[in-house]
């Protein structure tokens, strides 16, 4: 072949042409593989996507009050120091001083009683306030009584409760205040099966083996509150949901001051 510029130029084009071929498919193959995960792309390889840059660091959570709480029933009483168990297992080390101040809970409405350490017994439900700095807690309310589950066993006055986080409470019902579905009743409505709910004021004595005598005592469940007018309906089928025997439940009442809708509107 003549050695002519026009035959160098028809040359370089040809050869210029193989490359981008071959570039090509060198691309695509590589391509194949970084989606079927046959592949890894090296540093600075394209793929077709980009990658965004990590998002700047920001606070991990919120951040730690300079208070703590621990709630729960007191498992362990060695002098100063009280150990909390809580509602799952969990447990809390609550040291005392001199600046500890501890009172009782009275119930809804009826305040808070002074008292003293002595009111501080193993069994006892308690919600105690901590320093943040892990010094000694700043206050301790000793709380009601309280014993809720399902009637497992009856012996004389003392009634065993299995509670729903399967634990077990035994309380003394002799003298208590006995409601059944919120009716006033009598011991003999206690039964194997009944639910029941069970409570002491704050600082009554709890036995060694965690039992109490109760002044008052609910057998059944709890009857729904009434919602307030203008809320949702529950659910069919969920605790307060209109009747499904074929009754007609009554009409809501408007609201005062409000127009009554006409006929035909």
């Amino acid at each position: 072949m003549p050695n002519t510029p026009r035959t160098r130029a028809r040359l370089r084009r040809t050869a210029l042409g193989a490359l981008v071929a071959v570039t090509a498919v060198a691309g695509a193959s590589a391509t194949a593989a970084f989606a079927d995960g046959t592949a890894t792309p090296s540093p600075g390889a394209s793929t077709g996507t980009v990658t965004p840059p990590p998002a700047p660091a920001g606070p991990v959570g919120p951040p730690v009050d300079d208070a703590l709480h621990a709630h729960g029933t007191v498992t362990s009483l060695d002098g100063d120091v009280l150990v909390v168990t809580g509602p799952r297992g969990e447990t809390a080390t609550v040291t005392l001083d001199d600046a500890t101040t501890v009172v009782l809970d009275r119930g809804p409405g009826q305040g808070e009683g002074s008292a003293d350490r002595s009111a501080l017994t193993v069994g006892q439900h308690v919600h105690a306030d901590l320093a943040g700095d892990g010094g000694a807690a700043q206050r301790v309310v000793v709380e009601p009584l309280r014993a809720d589950g399902e009637v497992t066993a009856v012996d004389g006055d003392r009634v065993t409760l299995g509670g729903p986080d399967g634990r077990t409470s035994v309380v003394d019902v002799s003298g208590a205040e006995v409601l059944a579905d919120g009716a006033a009743a009598d011991a003999s409505a206690i039964v194997v099966g009944q639910h029941v709910h069970a409570e002491a004021p704050a600082g009554a004595d709890v036995a060694s083996d965690g039992s109490f005598t109760a002044t008052r005592v609910e057998v059944g469940r709890p009857v729904p509150p009434t919602p307030p007018a203008g809320a949702p309906a529950p659910p069919a089928g969920s605790p307060g949901a209109p009747s499904t025997d074929g009754a007609t439940p009554a009409a809501p009442t408007a609201p005062t001051g409000s127009a009554a809708p006409t006929a035909g509107a």
